[in-house]
Formats: structure tokens, C-alpha cells, sequence
């Protein structure tokens, strides 16, 4: 894991602080790719330094990895007639920084933390794409597959347990007050923009065409290291509608949202899904042994 051909790395936390100001453009949205983790070490958790330095063995290790942070989705509805094609308008922003996916890591650490304390856990950082382009081959039937580059770090690591973030494909479904609004499919991390929907603001009764809706569509497993079982595995479908009428600076859905909120709200939204996943999967684990 040290050298700079390395596929995965031990991560380093903490996040800066960016200004914020309205955005227009999705290459605003690329500029913020540029945020830059601190260099405080967080390589392994408390309770894994301290079983290394004294010579335990902890119950279990964690090896903590998250695929879903590499490209931000933003999908927007295009009207469809007389078919059942999926015509929406796709781009993904290109995010090299891996924000996403240490807030994922950050979030699974604490979440491992409360559900079982002690527990020690290994974060591991992706640096190579073929991992990301692969996620979908990790897992095969009901067991991983390990490619060479992961299976040196996850020795390395010396853990019994692997929960791994992937991607989910499956169709829009986004929350609204009334149930759920929403065409063709979403995956990963994004923004659905619907420029036509009629929708009202839930806290003023304000009216607006169209929305913007910030997705987080991805999967969460605990595998057994030993085995290489697949455990247990959740489906997160998380979402929620932003009417236009909340824009301070016009009427496009898009710009709702300013570039750093649209950060924070999928930021908020991926540790809040994690925090919530993560200890059903540990004790899903514990119920097998």
C-alpha cells in the first residue's frame, strides 16, 4: 500500500471549507473536485493501534472500502412519449478528490464504533479507477472477488471482516411529500433536475416549476474475510425534492442549490444512510457466527 502505484491507500481525514456562493454550471460543480483532505492521520482506528501495540487480538477487524465517490450523476428529466426508453439527459462530474468516499468511510468508522465498541477498523482509500470500473465483479453469486490489487491491502490490514460501498442502479424513486416522483434510472451519488413538475415548497406553500433532487442509490455488504461470504447487503435508496420555488436566483431547478450545498447535501445525506446501514450489517454479522 505504500508506493504510488498502490490501488488502495490508507486514508487521511478531515475536510476544508469552501465559501459559498450560488452555482450555474456543471464546471463550477467540477471545480470543487479540488477540495483537499488534511493530513491528520486516520489510517486505523484507536482500538487497532492500541491491539497492535500491546499484542491483542480484538474480537474482529474491519476493513472499511468505498466505491461510490469517484463521479457525481446529474440526471435531468427529458419528456417521454410513446416509449419506455429511458430518455433522460445524463452527465457525471468526474471527482478525484475521493470527498465522497471518506465521508463514507468516516461514517462506517463511527458506525462500526457504536455498534460494537472495540471493534477495530482499517480505512482503505481506492486509487485505482479499475476498482471503480470492477465494482460490479466484486461480488459474485454470494461471494467476493478479489482482485490482486485489493487483496494485498485487505492482508495488509489484517481484517476478519470487509464492509464495502458499491453503486446501485435501479429505478428513480424520488421522495416528495405525497409518495414518490421520478423517471427512468438512477445509480450512485447525484442530482435528478426535473424543469417541468409543478411542485410546492412543504415549509412555505410556495409554488415552483420544476425541482432538483439530491440521490444517494448505493450498496452497503459486510463479507467474511475468511470465507469470503457475502454476509448480509443493503439497498440505500435515499432522496428527497427541492422545489424551484426555493431558488434565491431565478427559476432553474438547477441552481437551487449553491455548489458548496450541493456538496453538503449529498455529503449529509451518504453519512446519514451509512450511519443508519452500517450497525444492522454488524449485528446481521454477529448473528452468524
Amino acid at each position: 500500500m505504500g508506493g504510488n502505484g498502490a490501488a488502495l491507500e490508507p486514508m487521511r481525514g478531515g475536510f476544508t471549507k469552501r465559501r459559498d456562493r450560488p452555482v450555474t454550471t456543471l464546471g463550477e460543480i467540477r471545480d470543487m473536485k479540488r477540495r483537499r483532505l488534511l493530513a491528520t492521520p486516520l489510517l486505523l482506528s484507536p482500538a487497532l493501534l492500541h491491539a497492535q501495540a500491546n499484542g491483542d487480538a480484538p474480537r474482529r477487524r474491519y476493513a472499511v472500502i468505498s466505491l461510490v465517490g469517484d463521479k457525481m450523476y446529474v440526471v435531468v428529466y427529458q419528456t417521454q412519449t410513446g416509449t419506455t426508453l429511458d430518455a433522460n439527459r445524463r452527465e457525471s462530474v468526474s471527482l478525484g478528490d475521493s470527498y465522497f468516499d471518506a465521508a463514507a468511510l468516516l461514517a462506517a468508522e463511527a458506525a462500526v464504533g457504536k455498534a460494537e465498541p472495540g471493534a477495530a477498523v482499517a480505512l482503505l482509500r481506492a486509487r485505482s479507477a479499475s476498482l471503480y470500473e470492477m465494482q460490479d465483479k466484486l461480488i459474485e453469486g454470494s461471494k467476493l472477488v478479489v482482485p490482486d490489487e485489493l487483496a494485498d491491502a485487505l492482508q495488509e490490514s489484517r481484517a476478519t471482516h470487509l464492509i464495502l460501498f458499491t453503486k446501485y442502479r435501479t429505478e428513480a424513486r424520488l421522495r416528495e411529500l405525497h409518495g414518490t416522483t421520478g423517471a427512468g434510472k438512477l445509480e450512485g451519488l447525484g442530482y435528478y433536475v426535473d424543469p417541468v413538475l409543478h411542485m410546492r415548497r412543504s415549509d412555505t406553500g410556495e409554488h415552483g416549476i420544476g425541482f432538483l433532487a439530491p440521490y444517494v442509490y448505493i450498496k452497503a455488504a459486510l463479507i467474511d474475510l475468511a470465507s469470503l461470504k457475502l454476509l448480509d447487503e443493503v439497498a440505500i435508496t435515499a432522496s428527497t425534492t427541492l422545489s424551484a420555488a426555493r431558488n434565491k436566483h431565478g427559476t432553474d431547478p438547477w441552481t437551487t442549490l449553491s455548489s458548496t450545498e450541493k456538496l453538503e447535501h449529498l455529503r449529509s445525506m451518504l453519512t446519514r444512510e451509512i450511519e443508519r446501514v452500517v450497525p444492522a450489517l454488524v449485528a446481521a454479522g454477529n448473528e452468524r457466527h
